[in-house]
């Protein structure tokens, strides 16, 4: 039984090692997604470049709200997903835009949040 219950602790503590090397890259990746997604931010302000941005911002929080609640990240996870949502019936209206361009910015201040806790 001894055993048993040291090899569970030591799978319990690989897989938090596991978690929080995960983490911390996800982490480092956000300072290359923020930028990514301030050009994308612009980008859907142009109609001609909208739709491909749109897609590409779907993509990221897609992976974004897949992933952040895994890492202890929810806010960024919740946010993502309120901005996937929000493209899947995205309707190219002033409103939305503006809605939209404010949850990006939320987003975008929780990743910016989240690269300054790592520190």
């Amino acid at each position: 039984m001894i055993n048993k219950k040291h090899s569970q602790t030591a799978i319990e503590q690989k897989l938090a090692q596991t978690l929080e090397r995960t983490k911390q890259r996800f982490i480092v990746d956000l300072n290359h997604k923020i930028a990514e997604i301030e050009t994308i931010q612009i980008l859907i302000q142009n109609e001609t470049e909208r739709q491909n941005a749109l897609a590409r911002l779907a993509f990221i929080t897609h992976r974004f709200s897949g992933i952040a609640a895994t890492l202890g990240l929810q806010s960024i996870g919740d946010c993502a997903a309120e901005i996937e949502q929000q493209i899947a019936s995205f309707i190219q209206t002033p409103t939305q835009l503006s809605i939209l361009s404010g949850r990006i910015e939320k987003l975008l201040d929780l990743m910016e949040d989240a690269i300054v806790k790592a520190l």
